[in-house]
């Protein structure tokens, strides 16, 4: 019988995850993808068919365990939004199997947001039965469910790469959602309309669908309502604030932790409450950092026919075991370790250090995939008062940044890309460097440039630097430095004003040694981008007094 390989994955993921107001919100959309999946790979166990995982690796054992575990990891999203196995059957049969895992995901998906409406409206029978049928249209036109299977004879690796290729091109052709939506939008997720449990007719002008849809959430339970409708700290503090309007899939984000609690069969503290983005950091510190990894050539390491089930084990022990113990160590908040993709949010003073402790991990023979493997980072730090969608659509950006870098030796991706949005309106970066520099790791030499600017440098310097600089860089800021303008000339005035910076005169020379490592940044970045560098690690000097 031949040996099929089949690809079955889920989605959308970025805008699905985005789509945040709360961080309650960016994990509840990581857990509901993880969980689609493990539910997903559930069916397939419970089919008895004859198959086997390559990714990710989970027996139906494990899965069985989770129900009454009181493990605190069981609230980390830890599954990928993919799946890949091998099936021992003929074509049809593998057919009919796909089939039967997309309509069982569709379902589940719509069971949970029924739970979810149901936990919110609860004991208004007549709300949770009218809302039934917007439910499943809306569940029905969010969820992308793509997969793929292909006879692959005895010969592995090359005809896998082929359906992994195929695979990309059924991506690539998106579908056409035929629903139609008539209502007000939902707050988090524009593209679907808020519940609404009155019919709506198309005579209604706006006032009319704004008020049908007042009449819906004014109903929802009190738990979920503000405690105090006079007190703005209490309005913040609700699970569903006032003027707030939910679709059903925002809806089964915001209610996730208790739906899976009662699933699970675990105590309250394992799903315990996410707080707000205020809290990363204590209330004195007024950034936050959001951080991507995503390993490099995945698809391809799977593809060319090397050991996968020892590159899936490896995966999974590194997003279980090595990236929750990094991101607890640097006082981080985990979102999710989906094998090789992360997104955690953390105070400012630890990113850098979390950044490349999570990229040595990865490359590790303990701890992640071994010698050789590479990933790229994207860094968006903001405001606390910042939209939280803001900052985490912007971490995406610099992810795919860092992975279209170049180094000038030719080595692609593999890179750090870090930029910063101040309350004030600058605009810091992007910026993209290599993780080595000379052999060292990039983030030693930023973390001492740091620590100079603390105790032997003023950073005045960094302003006098761009003061005297700036006036020739053409309008596209970033661009190389102008023709006119050696690099002798700019390093020469990039010493001295090193050296006029200095706090003590006896820590001259030791302090001036930076001047040369830091400026090697300049010949990677160019004129305009190595000013925001000198900038942003300034910013970085100011935010470590609010941590002391």
């Amino acid at each position: 019988m031949p040996q099929q390989y089949a690809i079955f994955s889920i989605g959308p993921v970025q805008s699905f995850i985005a789509a945040a107001r709360k961080l309650e919100d960016l994990w509840g959309g990581s857990y509901l993808l993880s969980y689609l999946i493990e539910s997903t790979i559930a069916n397939l166990y419970a089919a008895e068919a004859s198959f086997e995982l390559i990714y990710p690796r989970i027996t139906a054992q494990e899965i069985k365990a989770k129900i009454g575990s009181q493990d605190p990891s069981l609230s980390i999203a830890h599954l990928p939004n993919r799946i890949t196995f091998t099936l021992d059957t003929d074509d049809e049969g593998a057919v009919q199997l796909l089939k039967r895992a997309e309509l069982h995901v569709r379902k589940e998906i719509g069971t949970l947001c029924a739970k979810a409406v149901e936990l919110v409206f609860a004991e208004q029978k007549n709300i949770i039965d009218s809302l039934q049928d917007q439910i499943w249209q809306q569940t029905e036109a969010f969820l992308e469910v793509y997969w793929i299977v292909q006879s692959v004879g005895q010969t592995g690796g090359l005809q896998r790469q082929v359906v992994e290729t195929r695979f990309q091109t059924l991506k690539n052709q998106r579908r056409l959602c035929p629903h139609q939506e008539n209502g007000l939008a939902c707050t988090l997720y524009p593209a679907l309309d808020a519940l609404c449990h009155e019919p709506l007719a198309d005579k209604d002008r706006y006032g009319d669908l704004r008020r049908k849809l007042e009449n819906t959430w004014e109903q929802r339970s009190p738990v979920f309502r503000p405690a105090n409708d006079h007190d703005e700290g209490e309005l913040e503090k609700a699970r569903i604030r006032n003027r707030e309007y939910l679709c059903a899939i925002s809806l089964v984000k915001r209610m996730a932790r208790d739906i899976f609690q009662r699933h699970y069969r675990c105590s309250n503290n394992i799903f315990s409450k996410y707080e707000s983005v205020v809290e990363i950091g204590g209330q004195e510190a007024k950034y936050y950092a959001v951080l991507l990894m995503d390993g490099d050539n995945m698809g391809q390491r799977f593809a060319d026919g090397s050991d996968v089930q020892e590159l899936s084990r490896r995966l999974s022990r590194f997003s279980r075991e090595a990236v929750p113990e990094i991101v607890s160590k640097h006082k981080g908040i985990l979102i999710y370790a989906g094998g090789d993709d992360v997104l955690a949010l953390f105070p400012v003073n630890q990113v850098l250090e979390a950044a490349d402790a999570l990229r040595h991990a990865f490359a590790s023979e303990k701890e992640g995939l071994g010698t050789g493997a590479t990933s790229s980072t994207g860094i968006a730090i903001g405001h606390k008062t910042s939209p939280l969608q803001q900052a985490l659509n912007q971490a995406r950006l610099l992810e795919a940044t860092a992975k279209s870098y170049c180094s000038p030796s030719g080595n692609e991706k593999n890179a750090l890309a870090i930029a910063v949005r101040t309350r004030s309106g600058e605009h810091l970066g992007p910026l993209v460097l290599p993780w080595q520099l000379y052999e060292r790791p990039t983030t030693e030499y930023l973390q001492e440039f740091i620590a100079a600017l603390e105790k032997e440098l003023s950073p005045t310097f960094v302003y006098r630097f761009a003061q005297a600089f700036q006036p020739f860089l053409p309008n596209s800021y970033r661009s190389q430095a102008m023709p006119q303008l050696r690099r002798e000339i700019i390093e020469t005035e990039y010493r001295r004003l090193v050296k006029r910076a200095v706090r003590k005169r006896s820590e001259i020379e030791q302090t001036y040694e930076l001047a040369g490592p830091s400026f090697h940044f300049y010949d990677i970045l160019g004129l305009g981008a190595f000013i925001d560098l000198l900038k942003i690690l300034t910013f970085f000097n100011r935010r470590r007094a609010e941590y002391e």
